[in-house]
């Protein structure tokens, strides 16, 4: 046993260039693992997290984008929307399939909303019914979202950051907002998305 480790040695000692190279190889070998494996492990955590913030028995129907070939695109709820529509029909289709027990149909819509002259560009606009808040792990911190009652009429419920920027506090309720050429009616401030 020892005359071969003793052989081995020798053999490194007159490689030095190849055993450098090997030597190298396996460090590279191993780290990649390590990196693909975090990364691995990274995204689960990931999905982990959004489930549990959405709740696990939710599902997000989108139409297909139409330039891709069986895809779907977009990478969050709030994502930009591909290029297709869903209408009334596909929402009664998801309505009606078994152990489905709430739908609420939702629309991103682009411009800017604005008050009293100031501009709020950072942040996406969703149409959707009352049924959005019980889809959502998500709390009104003031005021509250809109009734079935109060659809069809101008109403909003706005994020905090939204409230701060444009009307310079935290509870704007009450307060009217422009957007599109229409003046809406701030219902209710949601609590902030944990981040962590």
């Amino acid at each position: 046993m020892n005359g071969n480790l003793k052989l081995a040695w020798q053999s490194i000692k007159r490689a030095k260039l190849r055993s450098l190279f090997t030597m190298l190889g396996i460090i590279v070998g191993v780290t990649s693992v390590l990196v693909i494996i975090s990364v691995g492990e990274g995204a689960k955590q990931d999905i982990r997290d959004q489930v549990q913030e959405y709740g696990s028995d939710l599902l997000l129907v989108r139409p297909e984008n139409a330039t891709s070939k069986g895809g779907l695109s977009g990478s969050s709820i709030f994502g930009n929307s591909p290029t297709g529509t869903l209408n009334d029909i596909d929402v009664e289709a998801v309505t009606s399939a078994p152990e489905v027990q709430t739908v609420a149909p939702l629309s991103t819509v682009t411009g800017i909303v604005s008050y009293d002259g100031k501009k709020y560009q950072g942040g996406g606009v969703i149409a959707t019914t009352h049924v959005f808040p019980e889809l959502l792990n998500h709390k009104i911190e003031y005021g509250e979202f809109f009734r079935e009652t109060d659809e069809g009429r101008k109403f909003a419920v706005i994020g905090k950051h939204v409230a701060e920027e444009v009307f310079q506090e935290n509870v704007p309720v009450g307060k009217a907002l422009d957007f599109r050429g229409a003046r809406y009616i701030v219902k209710g401030v949601l609590s902030e998305l944990d981040s962590s």
